[in-house]
């Protein structure tokens, strides 16, 4: 599956910056038509270390308004989330009726790092995956808009990521080590990624895997499938949705 990916997709400099403004005032009129109609939504951005998820989320959101959407980073488990369904502790930022909720890195990350980690074995994550399912078939049940994504890129373009950004010194504490560990396994998650892929592909809940080899490319693409997802979701309802047809063509 993942290798079939054309890694090679990219654009310039020049044509990312006129794709992109017009791109977010879509999404910004997106928001503001799902805010109106009371439709929250639910967006996943998972992938690898380095990929640029915290990138492509600064774009994603910069000219949203801040009062409706919320960007989650959920951490190691706590004592008091131990105690709870495992799940419990992003059930605990969903998003309000009009809001949306973005998780940097979810649920399908804990599962595959407890599955490296031999913490969970194929028969426990399989069950892991099951509820994810049942709690996104939840939501959207609910009226929940959810949009998956996972970040893909190649090994070697991780290495010299994270052999970049080595020096840099805004790096959050534990980041670096992190991305190296999993650089170090990256030939054991890929079949792990690509089984939870499949898996956990379904009709209410479809993957979009970006080819994130070209980081502007990858936040395009971001873009253009979030606002199309918000706008599939209000002609479904019968609503009005901003267009602008020009910026949702893939540029050659």
């Amino acid at each position: 599956m993942l290798e079939n990916l054309d890694l090679s997709k990219r654009l310039k400099g020049r044509e990312w910056r006129a794709l992109r403004l017009p791109l977010q005032r879509r999404l910004y009129d997106l928001q503001r038509a799902l805010f109106l109609a009371g439709i929250p939504a639910v967006i996943l951005v998972e992938g690898w270390a380095g990929a640029g998820k915290g990138p492509a989320i600064r774009t994603l959101t910069e000219r949203l308004d801040p009062r409706a959407f919320r960007v989650w980073t959920v951490h190691g488990v706590t004592g008091e989330e131990r105690g709870r369904p495992w799940l419990w502790r992003y059930w605990a930022h969903m998003p309000a009726r009009n809001e949306i909720a973005i998780f940097d890195g979810a649920w399908y990350g804990q599962v595959l790092q407890d599955r490296i980690e031999r913490r969970l074995r194929e028969e426990a994550a399989r069950a892991a995956y099951r509820d994810c399912l049942d709690l996104e078939q939840m939501l959207a049940e609910d009226g929940h808009v959810i949009v998956k994504f996972w970040l893909h890129f190649s090994r070697g373009e991780q290495r010299r990521r994270l052999r970049e950004s080595d020096g840099e010194a805004l790096r959050w504490p534990g980041s670096r080590a992190e991305g190296w560990k999993q650089h170090r396994k990256y030939d054991e998650y890929l079949p792990l990624v690509e089984e939870m892929l499949e898996l956990t592909d379904t009709k209410g809940s479809r993957w979009t895997i970006v080819e994130a080899q070209n980081p502007a490319y990858a936040q395009w693409r971001m873009l253009t499938a979030t606002a199309e997802a918000f706008g599939d979701t209000l002609r479904k309802r019968g609503l009005p949705a901003p267009e602008f047809a020009d910026t949702a063509e893939e540029p050659e």
